[in-house]
């Protein structure tokens, strides 16, 4: 965490993944949400550019309360120069990429959570049930009904799919585990989430190419028995 000082008042804010959980991930993306978020290089307008410049700004603001944690008239009476330091900082982390040691770290197959072990996926979802990968699909077609959009439902999908050696999932084992990942820090959830991305492409791509061979396989059929 980054220890900070606004005004009078000391706080601190986030600078790791690993020390904030998914749901105030999802609070964030809901804030932000909230705000039409737009590059101000990308306007040509001047007078929309610095109507942009302080929706930005005040985005930027309500992110920062949230992960601080102080109040709205603290912040107000904030020095400027003071707040922007603070706000740098927030974006330089906020904005920063995913280290690439937490992706390459899906190789180990497994996190702890709450002293219990929970599998990923394995690769090409080979031991997952089909029914839980199309379950755990429809959670994401669902996203944008949630607020937070996908992560506000990222819990969900690793209850889906994401168990313990053995385990029988059931309606309300989804349910407990979805309650318990809330919770869960975003290192661990940039793991899954850059593993789903992987995994939902190359079904996709093997769908893509079983559709050809079987749109291949008819034309052919056609031309040998004279029907096309």
């Amino acid at each position: 965490m980054i220890n900070l000082k606004v005004g009078k008042h000391k706080c601190s804010i986030p600078n790791k993944w690993n020390e904030m959980n998914v749901s105030e991930y999802a609070k964030i993306v809901k804030i932000l949400s909230d705000f039409d978020i737009k590059k101000i290089e990308d306007l040509e307008d001047e007078h929309e550019k610095e109507q942009q410049k302080l929706i930005n700004i005040k985005a930027n603001r309500d992110v920062f309360k949230f992960l601080s944690g102080l109040e709205d008239d603290v912040i107000q009476q904030c020095n400027l120069t003071q707040m922007n330091q603070c706000l740098d900082l927030m974006n330089q982390f906020l904005n920063s990429e995913v280290d690439k040691g937490i992706i390459e770290e899906n190789k180990q197959q497994s996190f702890k959570w709450k002293n219990k072990k929970y599998l990923f996926p394995f690769p090409n979802m080979k031991e997952s049930t089909f029914g839980d990968y199309i379950e755990a699909e429809q959670v994401t077609i669902n996203a944008h009904e949630m607020e937070g959009g996908r992560f506000g439902l990222i819990a969900r999908q690793m209850a889906i799919l994401c168990k313990e050696e053995g385990e029988k999932t059931n309606d309300d084992l989804i349910e407990k585990k979805t309650r318990l990942f809330e919770k869960l820090p975003m290192d661990i959830v940039w793991k899954f989430v850059f593993f789903l991305m992987e995994q939902t492409n190359s079904f996709q791509k093997n769908i893509q190419t079983s559709s050809k061979t079987e749109i291949d396989l008819e034309t052919d059929m056609q031309t040998k028995t004279g029907t096309s």
